[in-house]
């Protein structure tokens, strides 16, 4: 008489097949959640770079020589201060444009706008309305370009703080704005540079 049945081997190397299968599709189900985390992240990082910019250009775009004398345009590697038109909205919906002193500057990881408007411009703390436009950031630093003097061909130069004194010269940038102005941020581990021209410079 003849028993049907599985041995204990047939029995171990199913188990074991069924293992590996479920291992299989583990790991590539592990591997596929794994990758879209990290595709999200990155989106999310470049999204957050991608308005700061945005932001800081519609400023800078606008920015203007506020006297003849001085300019009202400073800046250093965490901070730049200025003048600007922006679009604004009444009551009524209506678009009109007005004047602002517009801050930027990196302090404790965040880089923090704040916005005065009216005769708080002239004041030597313009004082305003601080926002925080991105926390956890690396680093945040502007450069100012200056046309090279004696070169015929558009060439520049970038420095860390704008109006540069010299002792003994007169560099006029106190009555001028920059060029260009650049900010490289670093956030999230990736480094992102932008260029702004500035519509007005005269230097």
């Amino acid at each position: 008489m003849n028993k049907s049945g599985y041995t204990f081997v047939e029995v171990l190397i199913t188990t074991l097949i069924f293992s590996i299968v479920i291992l299989s599709i583990y790991s590539v189900f592990q591997t596929g959640s794994i990758t879209y985390e990290k595709m999200d992240s990155a989106f999310v990082i470049y999204q957050n770079a991608r308005i700061i910019f945005n932001r800081m250009d519609a400023d800078l775009k606008n920015s203007f020589l506020y006297g003849k004398n001085n300019a009202k345009f400073s800046g250093t590697k965490e901070k730049i201060d200025f003048c600007t038109v922006l679009d604004s909205f009444d009551t009524a919906g209506g678009i009109f444009q007005k004047v602002s002193r517009i801050q930027y500057e990196f302090r404790e990881r965040a880089l923090q706008r704040t916005q005065a408007d009216g005769l708080d411009i002239l004041r030597q703390d313009a004082g305003g309305t601080t926002d925080e436009l991105a926390s956890d950031l690396q680093d945040v630093s502007f450069q100012f370009a200056i046309a090279d003097t004696g070169s015929t061909e558009g060439h520049y130069s970038w420095q860390d703080i704008w109006p540069k004194k010299i002792k003994g010269q007169d560099t006029k940038q106190e009555n001028s704005l920059p060029l260009a102005v650049k900010v490289e941020m670093l956030l999230g581990g990736i480094k992102f540079i932008k260029i702004i021209p500035l519509a007005q410079s005269n230097f």
